[in-house]
């Protein structure tokens, strides 16, 4: 049996939405910039974020306050929501995977066809792996297309790139990441209906933790459970690449939640 074609099908339409509406999303803000690009504009900007306390400016990535006549800098402002939704997108799609025929009552189906547990796991992976890959594909195509059509006089459209690339590049880390998570915390549930309710918990009490790492300095170290943080698309674009420590715990908790969920899912007695 194809799991694989199963889980695309199952798949599909919702990637789908999602993949539209986010991809309409970039195009209506980018569609603002040339009214944010103006001097009026700026200038009014920039007021209201400097009467705003310098701790709050931190926490949600507005320490260096941008110039949103600058493409890149308001591009960076306008995607750092694209992550975060991206990343709920990401761990939903992996909480609802494995426990989705526990809970409809049709493993028992799956179970008694000549397929084993690892490959219904690594198939299913495969599967959302792609989808979401595909949505970020259609979404960073939105983007690029977006900044081309409102690029200032004088700014060079091919440097711009690379710099996009990094941005799309942190926002997989991130949201494979959460996807990780996602499918370990399906391999344990029973019902997928605390799968969504988990997967939006886990997105955005780690989100949290990342700002409150920014405001209190002691808790500073809550900096490396926010996978959002570390792909914040201002500091990503002023660097020009991903922070190695990122990287490091990103690629250690993918592959740790990825290897608890053959574990766990290969022992799991199934409610039938």
């Amino acid at each position: 049996m194809n799991v694989f074609k199963l889980e695309f099908r199952n798949g599909r339409k919702s990637i789908l939405i999602w993949t539209l509406i986010m991809a309409v999303v970039v195009a209506v803000f980018m569609c603002v910039f040339p009214s944010m690009s103006g001097e009026g504009m700026s200038q009014l900007m920039d007021g209201a974020l400097s009467a705003m306390p310098q701790e709050m400016l931190e926490a949600f990535n507005l320490a260096d306050i941008p110039d949103f006549s600058q493409i890149d800098q308001y591009f960076a402002y306008v995607f750092q929501y694209v992550l975060l939704a991206s990343a709920i997108l990401a761990a939903v799609m992996g909480a609802t995977s494995l426990v989705r025929e526990e809970s409809e009552g049709t493993i028992e189906f799956l179970y008694a066809q000549p397929v084993t547990r690892t490959a219904i796991v690594t198939q299913k992976m495969f599967c959302n792996v792609l989808l979401f890959l595909l949505y970020a594909v259609v979404v960073a195509l939105a983007s690029v297309g977006s900044i081309y059509l409102f690029l200032p006089e004088g700014v060079d459209f091919m440097e711009m790139l690379p710099r996009v690339g990094v941005v799309f590049a942190g926002l997989l880390l991130t949201c494979f990441t959460f996807m990780a998570f996602g499918f370990f915390a399906s391999s344990l549930l029973r019902s997928h209906r605390t799968a969504t309710p988990l997967a939006l918990a886990a997105v955005f009490l780690t989100y949290f933790a990342g700002i409150a790492s920014k405001l209190v300095e002691r808790l500073s170290w809550l900096w490396y459970c926010s996978p959002v943080h570390y792909s914040t698309p201002a500091t990503l674009i002023a660097d020009g690449a991903i922070d190695i420590r990122a990287g490091i715990i990103a690629g250690c908790a993918i592959f740790l939640f990825v290897s608890l969920s053959y574990i766990w899912y290969l022992n799991k007695d199934f409610k039938v």
